[in-house]
């Protein structure tokens, strides 16, 4: 779900499952995410036509509510559940509004419960993982299998000492624009003022901790999904949205205290991948150039507070 992906990289299925790494101290009740990718030309448009001067503006909101199933700590145990939501608006600029070709992507929703699981399993192991059922659509008409959709993640990992966790595991992630298996490496890291996390290859955050209400970091994550379109809208029988990015930026954390923070984030989109599918065969390429991004965080709540901000999302859709 970052996500989604971020993430998805998925909002919430991040929150729960660094919460239980960190046993708890991100655990985030309520997240809210807004980011904005501004107006930017199509890679290689067709030369003579009105797609060489088109721009595409993106604009994503993600909002999570989490619940808690159990949590002890005595036990290692962290059990949650809970609701995220995510939207992607694509608005067009100097765009042919005749044009029957190609076909405007518009607005892109996910809605997933994910159930998010870790457990210690001896002196120096532990098991963490989740899976986000939901759905993924235009929601411009009626609600079918090909709406629904499943993410998952597991990973076993092995504390070494001296603040350093490393486990490996696998995804079923859909941040590179369609479902997708692929191998995981996590770590977790903390040292003095020093922190890092990360599920390789899908997200990872380095953060310094200025003072305790104030980090700095770097983030990277892939979020991205595919989505269930309308077949009256798109002209095909079976229309698959895949929409993917890639971004690398500096994080400013700001934290309230009891676990709420706000983040304030800027840096580089790439690989930006936005394209319309019939049942698998390509039918239009809305890919984007590279641009500069900003996305604002705000985190409310949590279970044991903790210092410093170095317990980010990834997307994702991670």
């Amino acid at each position: 779900m970052n996500k989604m992906a971020a993430v998805l990289v998925l909002a919430l299925a991040a929150d729960c499952s660094s919460a239980a790494t960190s046993q708890a101290q991100a655990f985030s009740p309520f997240a809210f995410s807004y980011e904005v990718l501004p107006y930017e030309n199509l890679i290689n448009p067709p030369g003579g036509t009105f797609l060489e001067v088109a721009k595409i503006q993106a604009q994503k909101l993600q909002a999570s509510l989490a619940f808690p199933l159990r949590f002890a700590r005595e036990e290692g145990l962290f059990i949650g559940t809970g609701v995220v939501y995510e939207r992607i608006d694509l608005d067009y600029e100097y765009w042919n509004q005749a044009a029957v070709w190609p076909v405007r992507i518009g607005t892109l929703h996910s809605v997933g419960l994910p159930v998010s699981l870790r457990g210690r399993l001896g002196e120096n192991w532990s098991l963490r993982g989740y899976v986000v059922p939901g759905l993924e659509s235009d929601f411009e008409s009626h609600i079918s299998r090909n709406d629904f959709s499943v993410q998952g993640e597991f990973v076993v990992q092995r504390s070494y000492g001296r603040g350093l966790i490393l486990g490996i595991g696998g995804l079923y992630t859909r941040d590179l624009g369609r479902p997708f298996p692929l191998p995981a490496i996590a770590i977790e890291w903390r040292r003095g003022r020093w922190s890092a996390s990360g599920l390789l290859p899908v997200r990872s955050q380095i953060n310094y901790d200025v003072m305790q209400e104030l980090s700095f970091g770097g983030n990277f994550r892939i979020s991205g999904s595919q989505y269930h379109g309308d077949p009256e809208i798109y002209g095909v029988a079976e229309p698959e949205i895949r929409y993917r990015d890639f971004t690398l930026g500096g994080i400013v954390t700001l934290n309230a205290g009891g676990g709420s923070r706000l983040e304030l984030e800027s840096g580089l989109a790439f690989s930006r991948r936005s394209r319309l599918y019939d049942n698998g065969t390509l039918v239009s390429n809305l890919d984007l150039k590279d641009t500069m991004y900003t996305r604002i965080g705000i985190r409310l709540g949590g279970i044991g507070g903790g210092r410093g901000g170095g317990r980010g999302r990834g997307r994702g859709r991670s």
